[in-house]
């Protein structure tokens, strides 16, 4: 399979694989990095594209010490089923997407607060309590 590739001016991972592109867009905000959509063409799907590209997600996010907000609903069950990529970096868990209208920036330096790392002891991820 193919490398995933960063287009950084579109905000977006991309993967071409067999002549069809799949994409996870994504939103960068001072440390933080909201995944908002994972795009994989249903000729496509099932192979894998879409993991990939939220694995590189979580890569992206961990060598730049940025937090994931998973807001993508493809994303946030990936990470939630694989626990071992999803604990090398930290990830906001808790707040759901801004509202039609929100200032993106403004809802995501409200969430800083919050943020704690997916290893951390106290969050649901880890099995222990809020």
């Amino acid at each position: 399979m193919s490398e995933v590739h960063d287009a950084p001016k579109e905000s977006r991972l991309v993967l071409q694989e067999g002549g069809h592109e799949a994409e996870l867009v994504y939103y960068l905000h001072r440390d933080r990095i909201a995944l908002l959509h994972t795009g994989v063409p249903k000729g496509s799907r099932g192979k894998g594209m879409g993991g990939l590209l939220v694995r590189a997600a979580v890569q992206k996010a961990a060598s730049g010490g940025l937090t994931i907000v998973p807001w993508c609903s493809f994303a946030r069950r990936w990470l939630e089923e694989h626990p071992d990529d999803a604990r090398t970096a930290s990830i906001d868990w808790d707040k759901s997407p801004p509202g039609p209208g929100d200032d993106i920036d403004r809802y995501l330096d409200a969430e800083e607060e919050d943020s704690f790392p997916a290893s951390d002891p106290h969050s649901d991820w880890a099995g222990g309590s809020k």
